[in-house]
């Protein structure tokens, strides 16, 4: 049994709501975690300067900098996923939007395709290149600080 373009109109409407309900939660939560990751490493940053850090915690250099790489790679796989979903749930939501705009003309509703985008691409966007460059300077100034802190 077929449903008419009149029965679908209101799960394109719920499908529309949820995408877009996802897509800004996400959204939410992804700057929630990277203004606590960054005032984290701010944090870290004050505590090398003030000398907290190097007075109990001797470490190689070379232990810090594998530690940061590794913290950024995680970052980077994170963001990349993150990202991703919600440029799905973003396309997606706009998908339905323009097939109930469609319908709602006049026209027929038409169906929603699947959205295809790589990952990579969703990365060169402003709001994901903007976080991991802010990550990316406050972990390469950590490395700095503790370098010239320590003089490893």
């Amino acid at each position: 049994m077929s449903l008419t373009d009149e029965q679908k109109l209101p799960y394109y409407l719920d499908l529309y709501k949820q995408l877009w309900h996802s897509f800004d939660a996400r959204r939410a939560y992804q700057w929630k975690f990277n203004f606590g990751l960054w005032a984290a490493i701010a944090i870290l940053i004050g505590q090398v300067i003030k000398g907290d850090v190097a007075a109990g915690f001797r470490m190689s250099g070379w232990w810090w900098l594998g530690i940061h790489v590794a913290l950024f790679l995680v970052y980077l796989f994170w963001c990349s996923g993150i990202h991703s979903a919600n440029d799905r749930d973003r396309n997606y939501a706009y998908g339905y939007k323009d097939a109930i705009e469609s319908a709602l003309a006049g026209g027929a509703l038409p169906s929603v395709g699947t959205p295809k985008r790589p990952w990579v691409r969703c990365l060169f966007a402003w709001s994901p290149l903007t976080s991991l460059a802010i990550t990316a300077g406050l972990l390469g100034l950590s490395i700095t600080v503790f370098w010239e802190r320590l003089q490893w």
